[in-house]
């Protein structure tokens, strides 16, 4: 449940950096943290079973970090 209120809390920052709220140098740094979180077995697990609760843009976004993670592995 934790695992799913963290998706639900980076879909909100996603959306406000749509939406204009974050500049790009502002929120870089939040991808970087989430990669790293992205990493973990678990977390993934978690977004197999809960990405369908999300936008379509965050998926896309989402999947594209972990596709990043496992090219860099």
């Amino acid at each position: 449940m934790m695992a799913t209120s963290y998706f639900t809390i980076l879909s909100n920052e996603w959306y406000q950096y749509q939406q204009g709220l974050y500049d790009a140098e502002e929120f870089e740094p939040r991808l970087v943290r989430w990669k790293r979180q992205l990493g973990e077995p678990g977390i993934r697990r978690v977004w197999a079973g809960a990405q369908y609760q999300y936008s379509q843009s965050f998926r896309d976004e989402i999947d594209r970090l972990i596709q990043e993670i496992d090219s860099e592995n």
